[in-house]
């Protein structure tokens, strides 16, 4: 007799995604939002977002990396971020020549209408020439004048046009359920949002409980930068900062020795004086980032004794506190 669990895997469940990159996770939440809704809220959203009102059932894939032959009468790329974007077609010619690979890809069975959607997170940001080219996509547009129309949506419109689609249903209803999940999975965070950088993922519970350590330490603020890292803040002065992009912590105590104390207390041996450069910045070609010589770096790890770095983190606080009074 074949096992339960072998059956099941047949079919993968509605929570188990396929794909592991935090951007293919969201799309393929978002569509699996659409393909599973009972009676389907596509139709809906679509009507919402402006794109047009379309009764007919729909068919559901992700990442498309072959052309659509279909005959189409309304051929749609969809760009979602967390920006407003404007499509300038003078920025894509560049490249026209060439096809992009959508995220994923809906259609309307009566093929009234196909939608191809590029999908950005975080600080990712959509660009002309890679919407330009999912268009090239369509091949067969049934109309001498038609054309293939590019919307840009952000994250906030499909959120606030979800929110007025949730209201139709009774908390205890299947869309319910998967509208709300969906919501709380794309509603941001603050600044936490830069913990989920997508080549450190691994590491977003170390930066968290980092955070919570620096944050509970008295008169702390916390700013955001451009360069997405957080900088920690006692009486406005920065003493800490948490660079995810680089997968480190900067102590910022002004204390000429703070990187030996950190060399010392870790075991380190990636940055010393060979880095020095006339004396006043360090310069480390691994992350390719200056830093002032009065600064200790440390490379987080999974694995970090976090204790240990939490001394450092306190050593650096305590100095900054001294040199404010």
């Amino acid at each position: 007799m074949r096992s339960f669990l072998t059956l099941k895997a047949r079919k993968r469940n509605l929570y188990e995604l396929y794909y592991k990159g935090p951007e293919n996770r969201i799309t393929e939440s978002f569509i699996k939002m659409l393909e599973k809704s009972k009676p389907s809220i596509t139709p809906t959203l679509l009507k919402l977002l402006g794109i047009r009102e379309c009764h007919s059932e729909f068919n559901y894939s992700l990442q498309v990396n072959q052309n659509i032959k279909e005959s189409v009468s309304n051929a749609i790329v969809l760009g979602i971020s967390g920006f407003t974007h404007e499509f300038d077609i003078k920025k894509a010619l560049s490249k026209k020549d060439k096809n992009g690979n959508p995220d994923a890809h809906i259609y309307a069975k009566d093929n009234s209408i196909h939608i191809l959607f590029e999908v950005k997170i975080g600080n990712n940001k959509l660009t002309d020439d890679q919407l330009y080219r999912h268009s090239k996509r369509f091949k067969n547009l049934n109309q001498a004048d038609a054309t293939v129309h590019i919307i840009n949506k952000t994250w906030n419109e499909i959120s606030s046009h979800l929110k007025v689609i949730l209201n139709d249903y009774a908390e205890n209803h299947r869309n319910y359920l998967l509208i709300e999940e969906f919501l709380d999975l794309i509603t941001p965070n603050g600044y936490k949002d830069i913990f989920f950088y997508k080549e450190n993922e691994h590491l977003k519970n170390e930066y968290i409980a980092l955070d919570n350590f620096i944050k509970s330490l008295p008169e702390v603020s916390v700013e955001e930068r451009n360069d997405e890292s957080i900088d920690y803040l006692y009486n406005d002065i920065n003493f800490a900062t948490i660079f995810p992009k680089n997968n480190s912590l900067i102590l910022k105590s002004r204390k000429a020795n703070m990187q030996a104390i950190v060399n010392d207390t870790l075991n380190f041996e990636h940055f010393n004086a060979v880095n020095v450069r006339k004396d006043r910045k360090i310069k480390d070609e691994r992350y390719n980032f200056t830093r002032l010589k009065k600064e200790g770096i440390i490379v987080l790890y999974y694995k970090n004794d976090r204790a240990r770095i939490e001394e450092l983190i306190k050593i650096a606080y305590s100095v900054r506190k001294a040199k404010n009074k």
